[in-house]
């Protein structure tokens, strides 16, 4: 029998799901409390008992999303692999949690999720830095290797990488998740490959 603890980690579980699968759906005008409610199968006062509102539940998924970034980066590179290689795992990785998560790049790239919520955008932008991090982490080890170019721009290529993973996840959402994210990933990935291999 699950104690009340676990309950309530499945149940804050179920409304963030619940949540972004309206943001996805409907975007983020449609997230309110009562559609939450209504997709989890709940009552509106039994959401209000987990979270005090809707920006309390963005605040939630963007806890989501910077675990779930971090869990990319320290899994996706093996002491053996090539650098290369530990890109490619990060990249995939990166575009299979959003095609996941439906609601997760609407999160992101939304302006209108932040609107007013000076933290919440300081928030992000850390999680975007940390993450960035990594990824140059890697490619100067790619440089220092010799796997890439030697005059690469290590923060450009960072911002590539970023770009091909964003312009993906928007072009996603603009044809209605009408294709799958990592299969177009897949083809993306060796074009970026070509850019910074070694010469």
């Amino acid at each position: 029998m699950k104690s009340s603890k676990e309950k309530t980690v499945v149940r804050q579980a179920q409304i963030i799901a619940a949540a972004l699968d309206v943001i996805a759906k409907d975007g983020f005008k449609g997230l309110t409390i009562a559609a939450i409610a209504k997709k989890v199968g709940i009552t509106n006062s039994n959401v209000y008992r987990h979270f005090s509102g809707r920006e309390a539940i963005v605040e939630a998924i963007v806890s989501e999303v910077e675990i779930s970034l971090q869990k990319i980066i320290s899994e996706a590179c093996s002491k053996n692999n090539l650098p290369s290689q530990c890109l490619e795992n990060i990249f995939l990785k990166h575009i299979e949690f959003l095609e996941t998560h439906r609601g997760i790049p609407r999160v992101i790239f939304s302006d209108e999720m932040y609107s007013g919520n000076e933290l919440l955008i300081r928030r992000l932008r850390g999680i975007v830095k940390q993450y960035m991090g990594g990824i140059k982490k890697v490619l100067k080890k790619g440089v220092e290797e010799k796997e890439f170019d030697s005059g690469l721009d290590i923060d450009a290529a960072a911002m590539t990488f970023m770009g091909f993973i964003q312009s993906t996840a928007l072009q996603w959402i603009l044809f209605r998740y009408s294709f799958s994210p990592k299969k177009r990933g897949k083809k993306i990935w060796k074009i970026y490959l070509r850019g910074i291999y070694s010469r």
